[in-house]
């Protein structure tokens, strides 16, 4: 589902409706999750054959995503400052995301940003130079190309975006690897461990790359283990008290540009829940630093071709 180039104002005006709708039926939602049925059905809700919403097991109503194939969400972070267009700024952040409903499964590609690759009408360049050449769209053509991998979604955010993300949702807590210190990106230090790291130590651990073992592999590494402790902290709020799930969607759809819809949103959330964070494989592409001319890029190993066949199989990369 792609995007059609809806202007901003408008797709913000929508996601604020969306979210005043989702926040208008928290009671009946809390009520839904906990209803007791002695049928069984599916719900109609508007969404297309691949995500439909339907009953669990043992006769509880709590709505969940069927699939009957894998989809693909391609997950990107713009450095657009303030001021800036965030889908024409160079994108930070890639990530492929490939989730296996009926595995209960999913798997995150990290893709470095100084990746070496050809970008569809505009020769070699680095990955992170298609959005301010051609925006969301021209990204995803040239990860698609890159990958052998059709996108489903695509979801985008920004610095700011992160760092609002993660103080709505009370702080992000994970296991940080090592200690990570980079102030040629100006963000705090950060001390290894398990800790609660707020927006600004968010971003900065995600922004980190010249004092991060790996440079640039490591940075998306650790772009993408945050991806996964964010699923970890959903999914133990979720068990507590499952009308939480309307409140991570408010802070996604204020912060995140998409072209999931609301009903998708909601499904990719219930399925969140389901699919366990240790069965979430983060997967870096391995290569090396090198230079094009006077630039500073990554060349991805040969290796990374078979990482992406894998994925477009069953979107788990693996064992199935």
């Amino acid at each position: 589902m792609r995007s059609n180039g809806i202007d901003r104002t408008r797709r913000r005006v929508a996601s604020a409706i969306a979210l005043a709708i989702a926040l208008a039926t928290v009671a009946s939602v809390r009520a839904m999750l906990t209803h007791t049925t002695q049928g069984a059905g599916v719900i109609a809700t508007g969404s297309p054959p691949s995500m439909v919403v339907g009953y669990a097991h043992g006769g509880e109503y709590q709505p969940y995503p069927v699939a009957s194939h894998p989809i693909f969400i391609l997950v990107l972070g713009s450095d657009a400052r303030p001021g800036e267009a965030v889908d024409e700024a160079r994108s930070d952040a890639i990530h492929v995301v490939g989730i296996n409903f009926a595995m209960h499964r999913a798997s995150v590609i990290d893709i470095p940003r100084d990746s070496w690759v050809p970008i569809p009408g505009h020769g070699f360049d680095k990955i992170n130079a298609a959005m301010p050449l051609g925006g969301v769209q021209l990204t995803i053509r040239t990860v698609e190309e890159l990958t052998g991998i059709r996108f489903d979604y695509y979801a985008l955010t920004s610095f700011s975006g992160l760092k609002a993300m993660v103080d709505g949702i009370g702080g992000l807590r994970m296991r940080v690897p090592y200690g990570i210190h980079d102030p040629t990106d100006g963000g705090p230090p950060i001390a290894a461990g398990v800790r609660t790291l707020d927006g600004e130590e968010a971003l900065a651990l995600s922004r980190a790359r010249h004092f991060v073992p790996g440079g640039d592999f490591g940075r998306t590494e650790n772009q993408g283990s945050m991806l996964i402790a964010a699923l970890r902290q959903y999914q133990a709020e979720f068990a507590r008290d499952p009308g939480a799930m309307l409140s991570w969607i408010g802070v996604l759809l204020r912060n995140v540009d998409t072209d999931l819809s609301l009903d998708e949103v909601i499904s990719l959330a219930y399925a969140g829940a389901r699919i366990p964070a240790a069965s979430v494989n983060n997967v870096p592409l391995e290569g090396s630093a090198g230079y094009e001319g006077t630039q500073s890029v990554v060349h991805l190993s040969p290796g990374s071709a078979a990482v992406f066949a894998d994925m477009r199989g069953d979107g788990i990369v693996g064992d199935g």
